[in-house]
């Protein structure tokens, strides 16, 4: 990639937050739910009637801003490392490569797990916060394997293995969706779009180089960045808004 569509990139990469700023300056504050239920047990029988529920109720906003701060910090990162040269064109994207770039890589799968785990919790909430974080742990590290350097040693097996867990974590979330918000499944499809381009920027070419990657990388991390923005408008909409009534009435 030029320097100047590198430029454009970086540049990209500061709007997207001040997007998410403006997103939450113009609307009011929203919420997510994550609960936890455990039931009485006694003479080796469930008790609903006694059980203990915990919810933790906290804002979008504060999930949205972390995200999008640090998907500023992977832009700003990836910028310096083109300019010190280390992403090259001709660079193969290796395990040895990954070992040059510092913490570029393990920034972008904290980035990617905060990412699943804010749209699991929004598309599901109220959720049981057992099932947001399976969901979220699924979808990451599935992808996190699918996406990493060929390795002789991985064949088809370990592919297909990923895929299923990918596929699992998408049942999770389904699954967990309150009845009577057929909008949040909205939230599911567009992650796994986006998920899908990731896949396809890793796997089409069977030795994509490293700007390749992070030609893809970037892609996603600022296309998520401007979906949570957009998240974060349809939720104050009243658009994803009647789980969360249904559990206040």
């Amino acid at each position: 990639m030029a320097c100047c569509s590198y430029g454009g990139v970086y540049v990209f990469g500061v709007v997207q937050l001040l997007v998410i700023c403006a997103c939450i300056f113009c609307y009011p504050a929203a919420t997510v739910q994550m609960f936890v239920y455990t039931p009485q047990v006694a003479n080796g029988t469930l008790s609903h009637a006694h059980g203990r529920q915990s919810v933790l109720v906290f804002g979008l906003d504060l999930l949205c801003i972390l995200i999008s701060l640090l998907v500023a910090s992977f832009v700003s990162n990836t910028f310096g490392l083109v300019d010190s040269g280390v992403l090259q064109s001709h660079g193969g994207f290796t395990p040895e490569s990954l070992q040059q770039v510092g913490l570029w890589d393990p920034l972008f799968w904290v980035v990617t797990a905060l990412a699943h785990f804010t749209a699991v919790v929004a598309a599901c909430s109220p959720v049981y916060a057992h099932s947001a974080f399976l969901a979220a742990l699924l979808l990451t590290d599935s992808l996190r394997e699918l996406c990493a350097p060929v390795d002789p040693e991985r064949g088809p097996t370990l592919v297909n293995f990923g895929l299923v867990r990918y596929m699992l974590g998408i049942a999770v979330a389904v699954m967990a969706v309150p009845a009577g918000c057929s909008a949040r499944y909205a939230i599911l499809l567009i992650m796994g779009v986006l998920d899908y381009f990731l896949g396809v920027g890793h796997t089409w070419d069977r030795a994509p180089t490293l700007e390749t990657v992070a030609n893809c990388r970037l892609f996603w991390a600022s296309g998520t960045s401007l979906c949570l923005a957009a998240l974060y408008g349809a939720w104050n909409d009243a658009l994803l808004m009647p789980g969360i009534a249904g559990v206040e009435a």
